[in-house]
């Protein structure tokens, strides 16, 4: 005979909690030509944004770092910053 669980709203909120603690999330600034997005994003989130926007510098806490770099001090992250590259010209 299978028995169902029912949880109490306070069980459900301290699993959905214990959950999203699990995972690290920090803030991503995407910026673009018509200003910045502001994002949540966890780890594998930031690295696929990466990729999209290939030739974009990324900064992590205000410092340029490559994108290898970032996975590996993602935790410690709080602030991850993609622009795109400025270039030069005549």
């Amino acid at each position: 005979m299978l028995q169902s669980t029912r949880w109490s709203k306070n069980e459900r909120q301290e699993n959905m909690e214990v959950k999203h603690m699990t995972e690290v999330t920090t803030t991503v600034w995407l910026a673009d030509s018509t200003g910045h997005s502001v994002l949540e994003l966890t780890r594998d989130q930031t690295m696929d944004l990466i990729q999209q926007n290939e030739g974009h510098w990324v900064y992590a806490d205000n410092q340029m770092v490559q994108p290898a770099q970032l996975a590996e001090s993602f935790e410690q992250t709080s602030l991850v910053q993609i622009v795109p590259s400025l270039q030069g010209g005549q």
